[in-house]
């Protein structure tokens, strides 16, 4: 009888460490599934990055570089690189972000809305600005010098077809006539 008293606290030891090894064990799938997810959404937004930067005219692969997608970001908005380094100080890359997602988004014709959207719901706005219609326009700030709204760089946006003598050519003619201004017949 003895000998079994003196098993018992042998046999709750092995008993405890099986339910140790079996919590380690859960421990380790969470991580390695928590861990596959946080590379699975690293590598959704380093597509969208990448496939946004190459409509941009940027190199793609700069979207997967840690640091130098935010580089790229700072790129499309325009804005200099001071606002790179803001973005790498905790606190304030919040406010840094907002500023250059919503130069991102006029970049690409969007509105204020849609550079709000890009900071706060990026996993739906950035997908959409990647793989939609929504083609580069150009750097806003260099945009603010020809007016917000104008194909940048194309300077004198809206005036191909002066208002003199509009419609008076007839329909289909080319505008303006090959060989000079024609007199009517008449």
């Amino acid at each position: 009888m003895e000998a079994l008293l003196a098993l018992e606290p042998v046999l709750a030891q092995r008993a405890s460490s099986s339910g140790d090894a079996a919590a380690a064990g859960v421990a380790i799938v969470l991580l390695v599934l928590y861990l596959a997810f946080i590379v699975g959404i690293y590598c959704f937004y380093a597509v969208c990055y990448a496939k946004t930067f190459q409509k941009a005219g940027l190199p793609g692969w700069w979207g997967w570089v840690p640091f130098v997608n935010y580089w790229g970001m700072v790129q499309l908005s325009g804005r200099d690189a001071m606002w790179f380094v803001l973005m790498l100080i905790p606190c304030v890359n919040i406010v840094a972000l907002i500023v250059v997602s919503m130069d991102v988004a006029k970049a690409f014709g969007k509105d204020q809305a849609w550079g709000l959207g890009l900071a706060f719901l990026g996993f739906v706005f950035w997908p959409i600005l990647a793989f939609g219609k929504s083609q580069y326009v150009g750097n806003p700030q260099q945009m603010a010098a020809y007016g917000y709204g104008q194909q940048y760089p194309q300077q004198g946006y809206g005036q191909q077809y002066p208002q003199q003598g509009y419609g008076q050519q007839g329909y289909g003619q080319q505008y303006p006539p090959q060989g000079g201004p024609q007199q009517p017949q008449g």
